[in-house]
């Protein structure tokens, strides 16, 4: 045992140095650390975003619609709490492919006509949600340049981190219920990344929460003893909830997670992040099937459709089109959105039933493999690898004005 496990270690350490050498001719070396800059989100912002931007609406609320001294009337006006006062804010059909969007009327008007107050007060809204959705998307800027930084010092599978980067923002800094302090919390709500290969992307959404620092990344990535890999291993970090890499796993071990919450009469959600390559394994289906039998409602799944696999687009190796029909042929509450739109992501996240339902929730997220990187985009090639010095300042650059183009460069 102790020869085998001599000769495995030793196998280990020749294989990384070999493949580091195949990317840039030397071992990788570690980065400078990086600092998270003054605003960025620290955990108690995190966990109080919600709270915070709607106590702030619902002071406009009674500021524009009421006169001095009058009570705050529920009939008239609606509940002031967030999910209430949106119309519509339910789940979708299952015969419906889309949710309600943040442009549509957000709180009935008073009569038939809009009254210049309730007109003010939609108006209040619409920019608290705006605000959130620029922050969301500043957010998850600054992690695809972390990604591109880190692709620039090693090996990651950067293609799929980009394309599930706008998702994985979404959840790690907008659904998760998760206090850093405590990552075995009872009461959190649990991840498991069955898309194992896209570690580098959950490690950079984990760390933008407070989990760790930055730097961390940079210095441990990819070597040994570290606990940030090429797949996540729960062994060396305790913010991962499941070791995950072999594909078609990491599904099934969430409805078994899923299953325990909902026989405790938990409240907690379980997300779970799957890569469309692996929905060719037996074992996704298995899961779907068996959440639906159990009546999972605290199951969310988000699919990364970004069409490519290892071995090329999914389409021509194991077809899976129509394939938000499959998942309603399996009993899911189905819905289908840009996966890059982020306004549209927090939506369906905003959309989702209780976790007492009844119904498991499935997120399709049609996206691009390499998003925002030109040459790395449907790419066959840039599944994984490591950018040199000029790939590395022109990617960076191309996300970055992308973002400015849609939020100006001050923003």
């Amino acid at each position: 045992v102790l020869l085998a496990a001599l000769l495995a270690a030793v196998n280990h350490f020749y294989f990384r140095s070999f493949c580091y050498t195949l990317i840039d001719g030397s071992e990788s070396r570690p980065r400078e650390a990086l600092r998270f800059p003054d605003d960025s989100l620290t955990f108690e912002r995190v966990q109080n975003r919600k709270s915070r931007i709607y106590e702030r609406v619902r002071r406009q609320e009674m500021l524009c619609l009421l006169e001095p001294g009058e009570a705050y009337d529920e009939k008239r006006f609606g509940p002031v709490s967030r999910t209430a006062c949106i119309t519509s804010r339910t789940a979708p059909s299952t015969a419906q492919n889309s949710i309600p969007t943040r442009s549509r009327p957000l709180c009935s008007a008073a009569g038939p006509e809009k009254t210049q107050s309730t007109a003010k007060k939609e108006e209040v809204i619409h920019m608290a949600e705006k605000a959130l959705v620029h922050r969301m998307e500043q957010a998850a800027l600054t992690t695809k340049i972390r990604l591109l930084d880190l692709a620039h010092q090693t090996l990651i599978h950067i293609g799929g981190d980009l394309s599930v980067c706008d998702m994985m923002t979404a959840i790690w800094q907008y659904a998760m219920h998760y206090d850093v302090k405590d990552p075995h919390w009872e009461g959190r709500d649990r991840f498991v990344l069955s898309k194992g290969h896209a570690a580098a992307v959950t490690s950079f959404s984990q760390a933008a929460i407070g989990c760790y620092d930055v730097g961390d990344i940079y210095k441990e990535y990819a070597t040994n003893f570290g606990r940030f890999g090429m797949h996540s291993c729960n062994l060396a970090n305790p913010y991962v909830d499941v070791s995950t890499g072999s594909l078609g796993h990491g599904f099934p071990v969430a409805s078994g997670m899923a299953t325990a919450l909902k026989r405790k009469g938990s409240s907690s959600r379980v997300y779970t992040v799957v890569g469309d390559g692996e929905c060719g394994e037996g074992s996704i289906w298995e899961a779907a099937m068996y959440a639906h039998q159990y009546k999972l409602g605290n199951l969310v799944v988000f699919v990364d459709r970004n069409g490519m696999s290892f071995d090329g687009p999914t389409e021509e190796y194991m077809a899976l089109e129509p394939f938000a029909d499959k998942w309603r042929a399996f009993g899911w509450n189905t819905v289908t959105i840009d996966g890059h739109d982020m306004n549209a992501i927090l939506d369906a996240i905003d959309a989702l039933p209780a976790p007492d339902s009844d119904v498991p929730t499935v997120i399709i997220g049609k996206t691009v493999k390499g998003h925002g990187v030109s040459f790395m985009e449907n790419n066959v090639s840039w599944h994984a690898g490591c950018v040199n010095e000029a790939d590395w300042i022109t990617a960076k650059a191309e996300i970055t004005e992308a973002y400015e183009r849609k939020w100006g460069a001050e923003a």
